[in-house]
């Protein structure tokens, strides 16, 4: 029997040469002969992780913490975080990440590293008060005073 038609394959992972876009490294058959080295169901050629098994969905990458960012890009791996941080938590959502948070857990303004601004003087408490009075004045949708209309000086 001639070698000559005998089916070539150079790699022995038992596609043929003629098909194997991997021919000199084995391989698997579903990804026509080209590996998946830590079988993750990504071939290595698109496998942003080729060697640490991750989810299809993120390219081949693990996602330690299930927030849906790859460990690669994600600045808090190991704790579940949302997009506006890069994977980093935002606990009391306040808009300012907990590793930046002086109080992480009760939420407050930016302006003062997340923490709320304690009113010790009551000019909060006031403001607080006439903006609840006006929204509900345009929320009960009455007709507004003219300026000076039907107020006389004291």
């Amino acid at each position: 029997m001639a070698e000559s038609n005998i089916p070539r394959d150079r790699d022995g992972d038992g596609v043929r040469d003629k098909k194997d876009k991997c021919p000199d490294t084995p391989g698997l058959k579903e990804f026509n002969g080209c590996p998946d080295t830590d079988l993750d169901g990504v071939e290595d050629a698109l496998d942003r992780c080729p060697k640490e098994p991750g989810l299809i969905s993120l390219q081949g990458c693990p996602d330690s913490d299930h927030d849906g960012f790859a460990d690669i890009e994600d600045l808090c791996p190991n704790l579940p975080g949302i997009e506006n941080y890069n994977g980093c938590p935002d606990t009391d959502m306040d808009g300012v990440m907990d590793s930046k948070d002086d109080c992480p857990n009760l939420a407050g303004r930016i302006e003062n590293k997340g923490c709320p601004i304690i009113d010790t003087d009551g000019d909060e408490q006031l403001k607080n008060q006439v903006k609840s009075f006006v929204d509900q004045l345009l929320k009960s949708k009455r007709p507004l005073l003219h300026a000076g209309a039907g107020i006389k000086a004291a």
